[in-house]
């Protein structure tokens, strides 16, 4: 093989190498995605966001914009987000972290009037960058001034909040966790039922423990679980007077035979519970067992009679 010939061979040899390197680098590249939707550029790949249509509550005149809760989109972080939709404005391009809204003031004819919300608003809108993609009709990029914290957050074309009422209609938001348990941020209705069930499974316990002590007179364990309506413990003098309450009862009505809940009412904090309980001498009794919940915890502030 000649000299010639020998450097052309090494040049198409280089030319291929070159050729193949150039084929990594740009095959390592990713690509944008090719449907219309919104989505998150999340540890070195794209996820497609599910839109959820807004809800309001106020009057004609203004309301209160939100969505229920999480529809189960969760992330570590968030590097960027691509925005792949048909007669998007930029200007309109908005992503709030959000907060629960249990309720606020709207505009009316003669004022303001307090509204039940329920849903989740924006706490406050992010300071975000937009940048059309090079050579590409129709997609954004879009990124905000700082990393995401732990929260809830949503992409919305329209506030997430306060607003005109006919601008609120027909609006759908795009929402995501980051670094966070979803569980966090359900929808209203699936925190009054979880908060429902936790309820009354302490009340028949609490229920249970004080018919136990009460029938032993173990008074001591009964003042572990009973407190005062307003949630405080009772001082000496009151306990003293609960307890001669007690011993009057058992010696009109007898021990404690069963008790049951045959119907509740629950708020957030305090539970109501209808019980027909059967005594030894006083038969079967209507009574009401209320309780309240501090912090992790719950107590009974009343059970008899009422």
């Amino acid at each position: 093989m000649t000299g010639n010939q020998l450097l052309i061979e090494f040049n198409m040899k280089k030319s291929i190498y070159l050729l193949f390197i150039v084929f990594l680098i740009c095959s390592c590249g990713k690509k944008l995605p090719e449907n219309y939707g919104i989505y998150v550029y999340s540890i070195n790949d794209y996820h497609q966001l599910k839109p959820q249509n807004t809800f309001i509550s106020g009057n004609l005149l203004q309301s209160i914009s939100g969505i229920k809760g999480t529809s189960g989109a969760i992330y570590e972080k968030m590097d960027y987000l691509i925005i792949f939709e048909q007669n998007i404005k930029p200007d309109d391009i908005k992503i709030s972290k959000l907060r629960f809204n249990r309720g606020g003031y709207v505009r009316n004819l003669f004022g303001e009037s307090y509204t039940e919300v329920n849903l989740w608003t924006s706490e406050r809108e992010l300071t975000i960058n937009i940048a059309p993609v090079e050579g590409k009709k129709d997609i954004y990029k879009v990124t905000t001034t700082q990393p995401l914290d732990k929260g809830f957050y949503a992409i919305h074309f329209g506030s997430l909040t306060n607003q005109n009422t006919y601008s609120a209609l027909n609006k759908v938001a795009y929402d995501f966790v980051i670094g966070t348990n979803g569980e966090d941020y359900q929808p209203y209705e699936e925190v009054v039922r979880k908060n429902e069930n936790a309820f009354l499974s302490n009340a028949t316990e609490l229920l249970k423990k004080i018919n136990e002590y009460f029938n032993n007179k173990n008074y001591e364990k009964v003042r572990q679980i009973y407190v005062r309506p307003d949630g405080n413990k009772f001082d000496d003098n009151e306990w003293s007077s609960l307890t001669n309450g007690f011993d009057n009862w058992i010696l009109q009505n007898g021990k404690i035979k069963s008790s049951q809940i045959i119907n509740k009412s629950i708020n957030e904090n305090y539970g109501s519970f209808s019980l027909q309980t059967e005594y030894e001498k006083g038969g079967i009794v209507n009574e009401e067992l209320n309780v309240i919940k501090k912090g992790d915890s719950y107590y009974i502030t009343f059970i008899g009679i009422n």
